[in-house]
């Protein structure tokens, strides 16, 4: 199968061994392979891949790759089995041919998988504009290239003929006429040089697969001949692609990852249980109850530490319910294409605030990534961008878990990991009442409003709303009609909490809850006689709590005055809970009976409320105006120390 153009090159032998190793290496190649790719085509359709466009490319891979297994490696065996081609010259060019448009379709996908990754990760928002018309178009592209220059020998441009030792045919590497010559530094151009520009950041094993290939081959076309054996790896290898790709999509693919758990994750105690059904549990209607089931710990998501799902027994296949859809590479995918903008809007803060958020939390131990039960857990980004949703909207728990693409079971999960994780590392990090030097800014800071002095903080208490309790429900029924939790918090100047203390019923009064907290017992002792926190007139007076004047209608000039500047400062509390509710729009309403978890939740808010303020996210389209605008109208109470009324009364005298 050569003509005068190509030049003539004595070999060196082959012996039977090596033939033979050839042939098993072929023929073990070619049933990994058909698995593989079948395998990744099974995935595909069965997680619904397919709904997502730029997820085409790896069926186009595997479909190439497939095919390249079915026919061609097959063939290869065959001959070097034979230690001669035995195919004839239309076999030889059938296999040239399809080893051909496989190798070209391999590395043209590769850049272009390349290409829509830069643009999916560098465009804002480009994933949207990614649709099937356009992956559709550049796969008939690629194929279309591809198409043309595999039959370009067929049509007389260059010609296919066999490589070294019979055993592979190619196109003429080593041909002397000018349409060879053209045909493969064209070829070498074209199909390798620039595709692997685009993706030799990416696609390591690219360049490792094919350019030994590409080397051989320009050494061929510059007139070297290399009459050993070795000629024969770079094509040996260059066929393993076909085999090793499916597997790289499982080890770095999320899905694919996650997905093989499933064939393999079932315990002996699975295996044994899966052959007992106990048919009395079988309801009446012949419909097999999931909980009726033995379980097998599957991964149905990128992150695996969601629900157990059911064996299905071929018997019983048809009566189960099929898996429900999810959502899968919102957080890996879209959240990065997020603007600064969105990305604040959904999570409720800013990133620059979540990474430094997650860079606390990284290093906690319940927050690291860790295996359970054989499974991989969750990203703590993942954990902390699935909290911050629940914390900031009102979206049920099924809702979240579509969205994040993992089980309801997930979601509380990571939500727990990642409130227990604040709670103990972050609250009394961020959370903590001044020192003397602190104490001392906050009044400077307080003062420069309208020179009232000695401000260490705003007190006051705000409700939240929550689900009647089953047990003494009627006790969190507050005077507005509804049952709620007490939140008591001071504040500084910029709407940071020194101090929280949350849990009481939404019955009690202020001043009740106020006596009940640390701060009542400890306040004097806390707050020099210089300074003093600022309530509303529910709270008792005192040397260390100010509140305002009683209008009994008769109040003095000093006195209006006083009030008024007081209550201009103690704005800032109810601000505070404005802000708080208005970000954390799960405040408003905890749909939850079990009052130490609301508890956590609303300390946890708190928390992250502090954090946010502490890294200066900015603040003003979170406040929720109706919050403030709330008047509860709490009675108020008639508890005045002698030494508060004083003190009170030399500030209001002195103030301009």
């Amino acid at each position: 199968m050569t003509d005068n153009s190509s030049e003539v090159v004595d070999w060196e032998t082959l012996n039977d061994a090596s033939y033979v190793s050839i042939g098993v290496y072929l023929i073990t190649l070619a049933p990994t392979a058909m698995f593989g790719n079948c395998l990744v085509l099974f995935v595909f359709w069965r997680k619904s891949l397919y709904k997502r466009p730029v997820n085409w490319f790896i069926v186009n891979l595997a479909v190439a790759d497939l095919t390249v297994s079915l026919l061609a490696l097959p063939m290869s065996a065959t001959t070097a089995f034979s230690k001669r081609w035995n195919l004839e010259v239309a076999g030889c060019q059938l296999y040239a041919f399809i080893s051909f448009a496989g190798a070209c379709n391999n590395i043209l996908t590769y850049a272009a998988i390349s290409y829509f990754r830069c643009q999916i990760v560098c465009k804002n928002r480009y994933i949207a504009r990614v649709k099937y018309g356009r992956i559709l178009g550049t796969l008939v592209a690629i194929w279309s290239f591809s198409i043309l220059w595999t039959l370009s020998p067929l049509l007389g441009w260059n010609t296919y003929e066999l490589e070294p030792y019979n055993i592979t045919c190619s196109i003429r590497w080593t041909g002397h006429s000018l349409g060879d010559k053209s045909y493969v530094w064209l070829c070498l151009l074209f199909v390798y040089i620039f595709p692997m520009t685009i993706s030799l950041m990416m696609t390591v094993t690219f360049v490792f697969t094919w350019t030994p290939y590409a080397i051989l081959s320009t050494v061929a076309a510059a007139g070297i001949n290399i009459t050993s054996p070795i000629a024969l790896l770079p094509t040996l290898f260059a066929k393993s692609s076909c085999a090793y790709n499916p597997f790289m999509f499982f080890l770095s693919h999320n899905t694919f990852k996650s997905f093989k758990w499933g064939f393999a994750s079932c315990t002996k105690n699975n295996a044994e249980d899966s052959g007992r059904l106990y048919m009395s549990r079988v309801k009446f209607n012949n419909r097999v109850e999931p909980s009726d089931l033995p379980r097998c710990s599957t991964d149905s998501d990128t992150d695996s530490d969601s629900e157990d799902e059911n064996i299905l027994l071929p018997a019983l296949a048809g009566a189960i319910k099929k898996e429900k859809p999810k959502i899968y590479g919102y957080v890996e995918d879209v959240v990065p294409l997020y603007s600064d903008a969105s990305f604040r809007r959904m999570f409720r803060l800013s990133r620059q605030t979540f990474q430094i958020l997650s860079s606390y939390l990284e290093e906690v131990p319940e927050m690291k990534k860790d295996g359970n039960g054989g499974k991989e857990r969750m990203s703590p980004q993942k954990d902390i961008l699935t909290t911050l949703w629940y914390l900031g909207t009102l979206d049920s728990i099924d809702r979240i878990a579509d969205r994040f693409g993992i089980s309801p079971s997930s979601v509380i999960r990571a939500r727990d990991r990642v409130m227990n994780s604040i709670l103990t590392h972050l609250k009394s990090k961020f959370i903590k009442w001044p020192n003397p030097n602190e104490l001392n800014q906050i009044a400077n800071n307080f003062q420069q409003k309208n020179g009232f002095p000695g401000i260490a903080g705003a007190l006051d208490g705000t409700h939240i709303r929550i689900a009647k309790p089953t047990n003494h429900g009627d006790s969190y029924i507050n005077r507005k009609g509804f049952p709620s939790l007490q939140l008591q918090a001071v504040c500084k100047e910029d709407m940071m909490f020194t101090h929280v203390f949350t849990g009481f019923p939404g019955s009690c009064h202020d001043a009740r809850v106020f006596r009940n907290s640390d701060l009542w017992e400890n306040g004097l002792q806390m707050i020099p006689n210089i300074y003093h926190i600022i309530a509303d007139a529910a709270y008792p007076l005192r040397i260390w709590l100010l509140t305002p004047y009683r209008d009994n209608g008769h109040l003095t000039h000093e006195q209006r005055r006083y009030n008024n500047y007081l209550s201009s400062n103690r704005m800032v509390i109810e601000r505070a809970f404005a802000l708080l509710k208005g970000r954390f729009r799960r405040l408003r309403f905890l749909e939850t009976q079990k009052i130490e978890y609301a508890v956590k939740i609303i300390m946890t808010s708190c928390v992250l409320h502090n954090v946010c303020i502490f890294n200066h996210d900015e603040v003003d389209d979170f406040i929720q105006q109706d919050v403030i605008a709330a008047n509860y109208n709490v009675p108020g109470i008639q508890d005045c120390e002698a030494q508060g009324v004083q003190k009170r009364n030399q500030i209001a005298r002195n103030l301009l």
